[in-house]
């Protein structure tokens, strides 16, 4: 559940971003579940073939297009055990 809430809260964040460097929407790239589709983003639009997809967003979206892709791909870190509040009884943790 916590994974789905951040994958949320990352696609309304660059949303307005992603739009602004690369001039198309996030929402097809981006599943709740499991979060920027990196493959799916370099087959449909960046189309780098054998080459280094870094570069290509390099070459054409400059800075700006190269840490926005590793902002969407970095890791989402769980929360740590000690910060989740315990489940009301008779329910379960869900994560």
């Amino acid at each position: 559940m916590y994974i789905i809430i951040e994958n949320k809260k990352r696609a309304l964040k660059y949303e307005l971003e992603f739009r602004k460097v690369f001039g198309i929407p996030l929402k097809p790239y981006m599943d709740i579940r499991t979060g920027f589709d990196i493959i799916k983003f370099d087959d449909e639009f960046i189309k780098s073939g054998s080459g280094c997809m870094r570069d290509a967003i390099q070459a054409k979206y400059g800075d700006a297009g190269v840490k926005l892709i590793k902002d969407l791909i970095a890791h989402i870190e769980p929360p740590d055990e000690e910060s989740v509040p315990s489940p009301e009884p008779g329910q379960q943790r869900m994560f």
